[in-house]
């Protein structure tokens, strides 16, 4: 829905548009400025005044007589049901108008206009792997600025839980590999905490990974509603579908309640055996919060990105370019093939058939893997022209080891074949393994997988930890990181 109204300048009856650099309104003629509250005061005198100096906090609510939860005005002109516990509120709930989109309880403006939108895209394309060239050239579609409804919760959670947890140690080996310290501790915790704002989204078109990826949202510098902040903006307005956020925002303060409560921060895995909580929820607001949208067709399939209006922070999927993604493995085929060579057939001298095998197989069994998790080789690929430089490089380097190593009078040729057998066998294998792995870590590090905590959201004055009791279980050394929180002893 299209939240575009005209607003007159009461100077000179032109047109008003809402400067978000400068966060005020402007005359296209008279280029007069007012802030939207000297806009309200001169407009509709002190009436409007009074009505913009009540904040957030001072909205009216009124309690669900089913859960108990205060529910703001703007809430109830949002939806006809309760959002924590669904029960009607038709007898609360004051007429709205179907035509125009329900008026939250406060705003949050935009800070960031299409500039920087340009900008922080062309940084996301150049953090994200393999990217195509024409894409990164031709990306542009028309901007959106749309308002996202949340629903903002607080809720206090109290009780007590048992859990255990696991503190894991690298100790280095010396000349040798290494080794693990595991030591599993069993624990129990009561308290209480409060929680104040816990966003869920309210917008059915927008999947709830999507908006908290975009977090956070800093409501702090929320204002009173008004519709002068999307003056001039043709800022639209997402639909209020979405009925279940208080489910989302429990489960976000159950897990904040379980780290809280576990100190989760001191150790490396925490596991929750039982817990007894009790929550209350306390309030719920509605809001309207600033996002940049654009969706982008490339080769017949859509784009979408995400820019939170407010702090820049951007989400969305972006192509991945086969070409360079097969370069890239390719090359790393190529590298570890040839330097394992060298090494088990130049380097150490090896001619036993059983240690040729052995050692080709350790290197493409090790070294290619271990050579992808490197995220600077990777930027190696970033066009198309340095990606097939970085594959002539190393290709002409694989081909030196290969080279240099056979041409020595000392290697055998049964070791050579040897070699290059299992070469090619640890090629055929990985190959498919290395693209499937590799494509499936390129596409989750662009999608929405970055969600805030719901830590930040407690309300540090109200942590109250009643009681810890921590006792260790047992300490155990092994060669590897696997967690041992399951063993019983």
């Amino acid at each position: 829905m299209d939240l575009t109204e005209v607003f007159k300048c009461p100077e000179c009856s032109g047109e008003l548009r809402y400067n978000i650099a400068e966060q005020r309104l402007v005359c296209s003629f008279c280029s007069k400025r007012f802030t939207p509250e000297e806009y309200e005061k001169t407009v509709s005198g002190a009436a409007s005044q009074e009505s913009s100096s009540s904040g957030p906090e001072q909205a009216k609510f009124t309690a669900c007589p089913h859960c108990g939860c205060r529910i703001s005005r703007g809430t109830l002109r949002a939806s006809a049901n309760c959002p924590v516990c669904f029960d009607p509120l038709n007898a609360a709930n004051p007429p709205r108008n179907s035509d125009l989109p329900p008026e939250p309880d406060f705003i949050l403006p935009f800070l960031l206009d299409r500039e920087d939108f340009v900008r922080n895209f062309q940084k996301h394309l150049r953090e994200r792997d393999f990217v195509p060239d024409s894409f990164i050239k031709t990306a542009a579609a028309p901007l959106q600025a749309l308002y996202v409804p949340f629903c903002l919760f607080d809720a206090s959670m109290s009780g007590s839980a048992a859990y255990r947890a696991e503190q894991i140690t690298y100790i280095p080996g010396g000349r040798g590999p290494g080794s693990y310290r595991h030591t599993v501790l069993e624990g129990h915790a009561a308290g209480e905490q409060y929680y104040f704002n816990v966003p869920a989204s309210a917008a059915g078109s927008l999947e709830p990974a999507i908006t908290q990826s975009l977090e956070p949202f800093f409501c702090e510098d929320a204002r009173p509603f008004s519709k002068v902040y999307g003056a001039g903006l043709k800022a639209q307005v997402l639909e209020n579908s979405r009925q279940d956020g208080y489910r989302e925002a429990r489960g976000r303060i159950t897990a904040s309640f379980d780290r809280f409560l576990s100190k989760a921060e001191l150790y490396t895995l925490i596991k929750v055996n039982s817990s007894d909580y009790h929550e209350v929820p306390e309030k719920v607001s509605y809001a309207w919060f600033p996002v940049w949208f654009m969706e982008c067709i490339w080769q017949g399939q859509p784009w979408r990105i995400y820019m939170n209006g407010q702090t820049g922070k951007m989400t969305g999927s972006v192509p991945v370019s086969s070409g360079k993604l097969y370069a890239w493995v390719a090359s790393l085929l190529l590298f570890s093939g040839g330097l394992t060579f060298w090494l088990v057939l130049g380097f150490l001298k090896l001619n036993d058939m059983m240690a040729v095998g052995l050692g080709a197989f350790m290197g493409g069994t090790f070294l290619n893997p271990l050579l992808a998790f490197f995220p600077a080789l990777r930027r190696l690929f970033a066009t198309k022209l340095r990606a097939g430089i970085t594959l002539g490089v190393v290709s002409c380097f694989a081909l030196a080891c290969y080279a240099g190593t056979m041409l020595q009078s000392y290697v055998k040729t049964e070791s050579i074949a040897v070699c290059l057998v299992v070469q090619v066998l640890m090629g055929i294998f990985s190959l498919p393994v290395s693209l499937m792995l590799s494509r499936r870590r390129t596409f989750s590090s662009s999608s929405a997988k970055e969600r805030q905590e719901c830590d930040e959201y407690a309300v540090p004055s109200r942590n109250v930890l009643h009681e810890r009791e921590v006792k260790t279980l047992f300490n155990k050394t092994t060669r590897k990181r696997d967690s041992l929180i399951d063993e019983n002893r």
